[in-house]
């Protein structure tokens, strides 16, 4: 996984940090995507909520990864990317966490593997806060969003867009990557009087 977006996902480890993004219109971008949760006052995974997660492991993972955060609200400003611009902390962000690492094994076909999450506590909230998901970019390319209208999803800077006809043929002539590994090994030799 990119360090880049490791190291997003580290950054963004408190309401604070969730707070400045908020306070500087932090715009989503390649790696970077927030959503409201579309009922706050309960943890279930709902069908926005599930169509979400959905595209966004597609999307990251067809790209070069990304973290999605919930909890966010954002706004599209003219043209360009969406930014965010208040916090929409989940009342039982814990239970909502828990409930979306049960739901990811039937996000993306196939299955997106090391899906990460993190609850980030609110401080004005008990039990409340954001969940923040890392999503690893894939080798196992194409993978399909199965409640975004069961659509291919590719991360860009402007969003998501959905994979055309060529991506795809192109995405389903890979192999998977082979993990090479080279070892040198230093023996001494002896020469015989012979080779002498």
């Amino acid at each position: 996984m990119a360090d880049a977006v490791r190291g997003l996902f580290s950054s963004l480890e408190s309401e604070n940090a969730l707070q400045a993004a908020v306070d500087t219109g932090r715009e989503e971008d390649l790696y970077l995507e927030f959503k409201q949760k579309h009922n706050r006052s309960q943890p279930d995974v709902d069908e926005p909520d599930r169509k979400n997660l959905s595209k966004a492991v597609s999307a990251f993972a067809n790209a070069t990864g990304g973290v999605l955060v919930f909890g966010v609200e954002t706004k599209k400003v003219q043209d360009g990317p969406d930014r965010a611009v208040a916090l929409k902390p989940i009342a039982n962000a814990p239970a909502f966490l828990r409930r979306l690492q049960e739901s990811v094994l039937n996000t993306t076909q196939p299955v997106v593997d090391d899906v990460e999450f993190r609850c980030i506590p609110s401080l004005l909230e008990a039990g409340a806060g954001y969940v923040a998901c890392l999503i690893p970019e894939s080798d196992k390319t194409p993978h399909r969003a199965m409640f975004a209208n069961r659509e291919y999803w590719r991360r860009t800077t402007n969003g998501a867009r959905r994979l055309e006809h060529i991506d795809l043929e192109d995405m389903f002539g890979r192999r998977p990557r082979p993990l090479l590994r080279a070892v040198l090994e230093l023996r001494p030799y002896l020469l015989s009087e012979n080779q002498v």
